[in-house]
């Protein structure tokens, strides 16, 4: 049986007066996944993407983060909460979302992930305008 899994990404969406160059110079470090507008991710394959983006989420070096909500949002806390100046130079150029897919897999005999959000990331939204998206699959 699958175990439940927890996919936290740290999205830039929807630039178009700034590049992914710009973005990632600005950040100091390179994005995970990058959507060009007009472009596929995988030449040849999919439709073309519908906007701009640029992805960041934190690398899986251990079961226990797959699932484990709040190791993952603290990862993301912990690489942008020292680049809120940062973003805030670009917010008027895009828009910043987190995405939390929740996928569950029944007789496994595990519960189900626990989503919980703390003083740190309200502390962060307050600082900078973030989207939080979230998609259970089952």
């Amino acid at each position: 049986m699958k175990d439940h899994e927890v996919i936290l990404t740290f999205g830039i969406w929807d630039f178009s007066e700034i590049d992914h160059a710009y973005i990632t110079n600005l950040m100091g470090f390179e994005p995970n996944i990058i959507y060009r507008l007009g472009e596929r991710r995988i030449p040849n394959k999919g439709q073309p993407s519908k906007r701009n983006g640029w992805l960041w989420r934190p690398e899986v070096v251990d079961k226990t983060l797959l699932d484990s909500f709040e190791l993952q949002l603290n990862s993301i806390l912990g690489k942008f909460e020292n680049k809120i100046a940062e973003l805030k130079q670009i917010e008027k150029y895009c828009f910043f979302e987190i995405r939390c897919g929740l996928f569950l897999y029944s007789g496994n005999g595990k519960s189900t992930p626990i989503v919980h959000f703390d003083k740190r990331y309200n502390d962060f939204v307050r600082e900078i305008n973030v989207e939080f998206d979230f998609d259970i699959y089952v």
